[in-house]
């Protein structure tokens, strides 16, 4: 027996959590299986690394790993467009020193010296002047639990289900600054929402995530009945 080259690899990973994990991994399997129906891989695997978690205790946690591994004989065969996203580099090559970027708040340059301006495709600038009107942004804005709690043992009986199964979540984040917004569909809904999001409960929901990071960090809650919302 002996070693030679054989031709190319790739590799891309996934990382799937929150409702429904084994439905979204079969779900995914099955598109990777359509999208290389044609091509010329000599190996295609696709493997699923751990288990979905009830309950889990952090976003970790409940995070499963999808590990796409292909190879082919030709390079033309494996890259580009015939496998999206795929890395062909040695795996020693990542221990390498790479450049990051990081936030440093309040230690860059002054608005005033910089030089704003939008670059067009025909390569010209548009210089963007600094705005007339500015402000100091407050840290502190005003945040509190909902004001016209209701009695939730009221409601009767309940059972133990994921939040998500009845309401929906958008999330997003702005640097260090991050928020949810989690909403119900059914105004009869909305009462049992606003107080059931206190903050104490979203730190608690959030579990490890939250205790283990920072849980002096200052948590904002603010609600929008129009739309049957709290933000966090």
């Amino acid at each position: 027996m002996f070693a030679a080259e054989g031709g190319y690899q790739a590799e891309a990973t996934f990382y799937i959590n929150g409702l429904d994990v084994d439905e979204k991994v079969a779900m995914m399997k099955n598109q990777l299986a359509h999208l290389f129906k044609d091509a010329n891989f000599s190996r295609l695997s696709i493997e699923q690394y751990g288990t979905q978690v009830r309950n889990p205790s952090s976003q970790q946690a409940g995070t499963v790993q999808l590990r796409v591994f292909a190879q082919a004989r030709k390079k033309e065969d494996i890259a580009g467009r015939q496998f999206q996203g795929s890395d062909i580099r040695r795996a020693d090559a990542k221990l390498a020193r790479l450049p990051h970027v990081a936030g440093f708040p309040n230690d860059g340059p002054k608005e005033s010296t910089i030089d704003h301006r939008v670059l067009l495709g025909t390569g010209d600038s548009i210089a963007v002047p600094r705005p007339e009107n500015i402000a100091t942004y407050k840290v502190l804005r005003p945040s509190a639990d909902t004001a016209d709690p209701i009695d939730l043992f009221s409601l009767g009986p309940t059972e133990f289900a994921p939040l998500g199964s009845i309401v929906h979540a958008r999330s997003g984040d702005k640097a260090d600054n991050s928020n949810v917004g989690f909403f119900v569909r059914n105004e009869d809904e909305y009462p049992w929402l606003r107080t059931l999001l206190t903050v104490s409960r979203l730190k608690q929901l959030l579990g490890d995530d939250w205790f283990n990071n920072n849980p002096d960090q200052r948590l904002e809650r603010v609600e929008f009945p129009g739309i049957n919302a709290v933000h966090l």
